[in-house]
């Protein structure tokens, strides 16, 4: 009967026992937070990044200061694209023949900006994936 539990865990069947027992402390767990908060945002595009910022939130798997930074990089980038685009969209109505030849559009803005959200999120998303390897080390709940 050992053995055969032996087995189980070295195929996978039994990862859910890891450092206490709880799934959310599992290092699945955590590549499943990091690629989440890295890609569900080209599927889903708020939504996604929400559930995984709520699934690295609930690993003990990293620091306090990274899981900080998951949440303001692509957070702030997304904030400062949206006042850029209201700020154009008001200079654009307020001073049309000024903004016309000396500023984007706004929709233009709007676009580059998500883009660059959806880059930045996914590089943080692997940056987190990296870093597992060094959380894995740490006792769960040491640096959450």
């Amino acid at each position: 009967m050992a053995s055969d539990v032996g087995g189980l865990r070295r195929r996978g069947v039994l990862q859910r026992r890891v450092s206490g027992g709880r799934l959310r402390e599992s290092f699945r767990f955590a590549e499943l937070a990091a690629l989440t908060v890295g890609f569900a945002g080209l599927v889903m595009p708020v939504i996604g990044w929400l559930i995984g910022l709520a699934l690295v939130f609930a690993s003990p798997r990293w620091y306090r200061w990274e899981k900080f930074v998951a949440l303001v990089v692509p957070g702030g980038l997304a904030t400062l694209v949206a006042i850029a685009v209201a700020a154009l969209t008001r200079l654009q109505t307020n001073h049309p023949e000024f903004v016309r030849d000396a500023l984007p559009s706004p929709y233009d803005v709007a676009w580059v900006g998500i883009t660059m959200v959806l880059v930045i999120g996914a590089c943080v998303g692997l940056w987190l994936f990296h870093r597992i390897d060094d959380a894995y080390r740490m006792p769960p709940g040491s640096g959450a």
